[in-house]
């Protein structure tokens, strides 16, 4: 059983396909980052002008792009972790440490997300909006923090089950 740092291979077309998405909306967040930033620049340098959004904007993107990472991160082994505490363990205790701490993660993000949820309704039901010049409806930039989100808790829940697999399979070693 390889439960080393480097990058695994996803186990199931599900996990490919989260990551595969996951890792296209966070480049397109980088990319409409720049995008605004840099016609900023040219126009506060060029010609002494502002879109006056270009931080919401910004501030937006940069919301989508930590949420829509966390999976990727996740799946590419990028979250530090203590492992050489937990090498310590006898036996299979490496692997049944590793499925404890990922069903903590799922409980803490199954509250995120709970959270995460009712704000995003609430802001919806209310149709609050951003006291800024696009105002914009804050429900719309919430969103990405809800599908980050659950996009991760669904990660994280096939590693459970691959890891569960590979610890049942795994020879007993005292």
């Amino acid at each position: 059983m390889d439960l080393s740092n480097a990058p695994a291979k996803p186990a199931s077309p599900l996990s490919a396909g989260i990551e595969r998405i996951c890792l296209v909306v966070s480049f397109i967040a980088i990319g409409l980052m720049f995008l605004v930033v840099a016609l900023e620049v040219v126009l506060r340098a060029g010609f002494s002008k502002s879109l006056g959004i270009s931080d919401e904007l910004s501030a937006y993107f940069l919301v989508m792009l930590c949420f829509f990472s966390l999976s990727v991160t996740y799946a590419r082994n990028g979250f530090h972790r203590v492992d050489f505490a937990m090498e310590m363990l006898p036996g299979r205790g490496f692997a049944l440490s590793r499925i404890v701490g990922d069903i903590i993660s799922m409980a803490f993000f199954a509250v995120l997300i709970w959270q995460f949820t009712r704000m995003e309704i609430q802001a919806y039901q209310l149709n609050s909006m951003a006291p800024t010049l696009l105002r914009t409806p804050q429900w719309i930039p919430m969103l990405s923090m809800v599908v980050g989100s659950s996009l991760l808790f669904i990660s994280l829940a096939l590693s459970v089950i691959r890891s569960i697999g590979a610890f049942l399979k795994a020879p007993r070693k005292v």
